[in-house]
């Protein structure tokens, strides 16, 4: 390795871990810095000096040993009071790494570790069988190169016909390098479901299967071929630790001396598979970190619940290489869950009266299984998944909602996956409750607004069926529903009268009435009208008495009733072709519309009363009329009649008066006349 790359991995190593200093060392005649990291040309002459000390190279060598290393305090002049020094050997090639800090965590510790080892030439040591030294310069901390190239060499050392090197997983065995090539990389070996590999993980030590051995069917014959006649295992063990296999096979056994090759291989180079591990380890875990930053980025900048979704999906998909994810919330009401399902970018939602958790999720505990199978208790979301990780989302210790994953691949969720995800689920559960609340102040503003528009359109109507015609017009359009219809109590009987409806399907549903009975007393819409009680059915299929109508499938049902006081005459219902369409906050809305729209058409009920009785007084007014004015005429005439026997009665009087002198007078004339003469003038 070349001193700059020694130096940037110094560096990469030291910004990681908070090193105040590193430095390589390497001894041969004596110890030498042949890399260094935040150190001068001063403390470079010191740190010199300071390692050919007598002391410091027994202990220094002491390590390289392989015995029991502990810190030691930093020399006052190469660092502050209280910073430790730390030594990381390489016993092959007779390096060490020598770093300086105020405290290294076990993690940081691996890590060092691992550059100690994963650096070398000979990482994988290069036996005399072994052609060529694994070589991982130009890629040092790529996991899939170096179990490659560990395994090459393994495989040089005897004539076989192929293997796999596999990392241990939990109660799985992970193949991480195959002879045959990239088809079975990630392949999970389950130990508990193998009494052959439980065997081999029990004892720990090498283990032979021939073809004809009653084991040989239990053996994994991932690779092998109508030759292959013997099958051998090689535990890669660190301490008591198993870390992982070695597996090979081949038409023929091999000698006692390659088995002895093999199983002293196998010991050096479980340090190397370890160190490969422990840096992948690490360097998931920094990759998590930045899922999260990624997740803290964006999804905190969501504006509404879709877009949460969707970006959290999108990262976790990412994230885990997995479209089998869903998020379950329950709805504030209690009525049930709105779920979310990823289908690619496309996400799907849908409201549940129920969801099968698992029974520790609603208990805020989180679920993962490495089989699902016909026996386990979790039902998965998506058909065929294997393996599931379900994190409780809860806010405020209380549980709102579920995120889940799963995979069609068995044990893919490990214990560092639980950590992350319960870390973003924490995030989503403050950001789905509190965009929750946005969008119930949000929906309350806007539902406020559109009650205040219908209420305006239909305030100054004075006809109830218009009033009732408008308000299910407006209620249609103004909130998405499929269907509105306003009825009234009316007739002798009682009966529900439709008085107005509006929607998409109103010539269907006007159609489909006109051939349906009056509503039985157990209806719905009769059992508001009757009770005043409003109801919510999300599925009108277990209803047994709702009454379809012909030529409309409904599949949710909200009906409130219309009361003066506490008599009811008349409803509200409102239907959706869905299921599950509509929740308790709709229902909230409803009412609120049926208040306002009763008091409506009930002042406007009053109204036609009050002008119909207006009407009847203005009758009776003008009948009063005419009756006064005919006995008015009446009068006048009886006037004018006693004023005409008045005069007949004066005429008849002076006619009498007159006509006694004037009889007395024409009889007197008469007899004069007859004594006149005839030729008296």
């Amino acid at each position: 390795m070349h001193k700059s790359q020694m130096d940037i991995q110094l560096k990469e190593g030291g910004q990681l871990t908070k090193a105040k200093w590193a430095t390589w060392l390497e001894c041969s005649n004596d110890w030498e810095l042949i890399g260094s990291y935040k150190i001068n040309l001063k403390k470079r002459r010191l740190l010199q000096k300071f390692i050919l000390q007598p002391g410091i190279k027994a202990w220094l060598k002491g390590v390289l040993a392989g015995k029991r290393n502990r810190p030691r305090l930093v020399p006052e002049k190469l660092g502050d009071p209280g910073q430790k020094l730390f030594v990381f050997p390489n016993q092959l090639t007779q390096r060490v790494i020598l770093v300086a800090a105020e405290e290294l965590s076990e993690a940081a510790r691996r890590f060092w570790q691992r550059v100690a080892l994963g650096n070398s030439r000979l990482l994988a040591y290069d036996l005399e069988t072994a052609t060529a030294p694994l070589d991982i310069d130009s890629v040092p901390y790529y996991l899939p190169r170096a179990m490659d190239n560990i395994l090459e060499i393994i495989l040089k050392t005897v004539d076989c016909q192929g293997g796999w090197l596999a990392v241990r997983s939990g109660d799985y065995l992970e193949i991480k390098a195959h002879s045959s090539g990239p088809d079975y990389l990630d392949k999970r070996l389950s130990i508990s479901g193998n009494p052959l590999l439980r065997e081999i993980i029990q004892f720990r030590k090498a283990h032979i299967v021939k073809k004809n051995d009653h084991e040989w069917r239990m053996a994994p014959r991932l690779g092998f071929d109508s030759a292959t006649k013997v099958w051998y295992a090689f535990p890669l063990i660190i301490g008591k630790r198993l870390i992982g296999m070695v597996a090979m096979w081949g038409r023929s056994s091999f000698s006692h001396e390659d088995v002895e090759k093999l199983n002293l291989l196998t010991i050096r180079i479980a340090s190397s598979v370890e160190g490969n591990i422990t840096f992948t380890d690490l360097s998931n875990h920094l990759h998590r970190m930045a899922y999260l930053n990624d997740f803290a980025v964006t999804v905190f900048s969501s504006q509404d619940l879709e877009q949460i979704v969707q970006r959290t999906f999108a990262l976790l998909r990412r994230a885990f290489n997995t479209e089998r994810i869903y998020l379950m919330t329950f709805l504030p009401d209690g009525s049930g869950m709105k779920n979310y399902y990823d289908h690619g970018r496309l996400i799907e939602s849908e409201t549940n009266s129920h969801a099968s958790l698992p029974s520790q999720v609603y208990k805020g505990n989180i679920y993962r299984t490495d089989l699902i199978n016909s026996e386990s208790t979790y039902k998965p979301a998506y058909p065929g998944s294997q393996s599931a990780l379900v994190i409780p989302l809860k806010y405020r210790k209380q549980v709102i909602g579920a995120l889940g994953l799963e995979s069609k691949v068995e044990g893919v969720f490990t214990i560092n996956d639980e950590h992350l995800v319960a870390v973003i689920g924490s995030y989503i559960a403050g950001l789905l409750e509190n965009g929750r609340l946005r969008q119930e102040a949000e929906a309350r503003a806007r539902n406020l607004s559109l009650i205040h528009e219908v209420v305006e359109k239909v305030i100054g109507e004075t006809d109830v069926r218009q009033v009732a015609q408008i308000a299910a017009g407006l209620m249609a359009q103004n909130f998405n529903y499929e269907l509105v219809v306003v009825a009234l109590v009316r007739g002798p009987k009682k009966e529900l009268q439709l008085a107005g409806i509006g929607g998409k399907g109103v010539s269907q549903v006007q159609n489909g009435l006109k051939s349906m009975k009056s509503p039985g007393e157990k209806a719905i819409s009769m059992r508001v009208a009757v009770t005043g009680k409003s109801a919510l059915f999300n599925n009108v299929s277990k209803d047994s008495v709702y009454l379809p109508i012909p030529g409309w499938g409904t599949g949710s049902d909200m009906c409130v009733a219309l009361k003066e006081g506490d008599q009811s005459f008349g409803i509200i219902e409102v239907e959706s072709m869905r299921k599950n369409a509509f929740s308790q906050n709709d229902l909230l809305v409803l009412e609120s519309l049926g208040g306002i729209l009763a008091s409506v058409i009930s002042n406007v009920g009053q109204y036609q009363k009050l002008q119909m009785t207006v009407k009847q007084l203005r009758a009776t007014q003008e009948e009063l009329q005419e009756h006064i004015a005919a006995q008015r005429m009446a009068e006048r005439r009886l006037v004018q009649a006693a004023k005409l026997v008045a005069v007949g009665e004066m005429a008849a009087g002076i006619a009498h008066e007159l006509n006694n002198p004037l009889t007395t007078v024409s009889g007197f004339t008469e007899l004069t006349l007859e004594e006149v003469p005839p030729d008296s003038r």
